[in-house]
């Protein structure tokens, strides 16, 4: 009480204002018209951390993903070349998976 008594002057001053305003405000409300605009460093922090850790994320999901195709097809042993015992595309598969897996784990 002793906050608003204070400061009942400063409110008195934009009294006339205020019924505009709320009006304007409500109008933008009901019509979806209003925006909040913000700016600030953390928001930009926060978008850089969240842009590295979706990178990260798709490396490791490509990594495992391509070490599961690997372990199918040495599994099902499909046809084409092989290098001892071990399908060609399945070594491939492994070492990109290997590589995409690590650069996401390391990065």
């Amino acid at each position: 009480m002793r906050e608003i008594g204070k400061r009942l002057p400063e409110i008195m001053t934009h009294a006339p204002d205020m019924p505009r305003l709320v009006h304007a405000w409500l109008t933008q409300q009901v019509e979806g018209r209003h925006e909040l605009a913000m700016r600030s460093r953390d928001l930009v922090t926060l978008d850089a951390s969240l842009q590295r850790l979706q990178k990260r994320a798709v490396g490791a999901i490509t990594g495992v993903g391509l070490l599961a195709i690997a372990t199918l097809m040495y599994v099902l042993q499909p046809p084409g070349w092989y290098w001892g015992d071990l399908p060609v595309l399945s070594l491939g598969a492994v070492a990109v998976g290997a590589f995409a897996l690590a650069r996401a784990w390391w990065r």
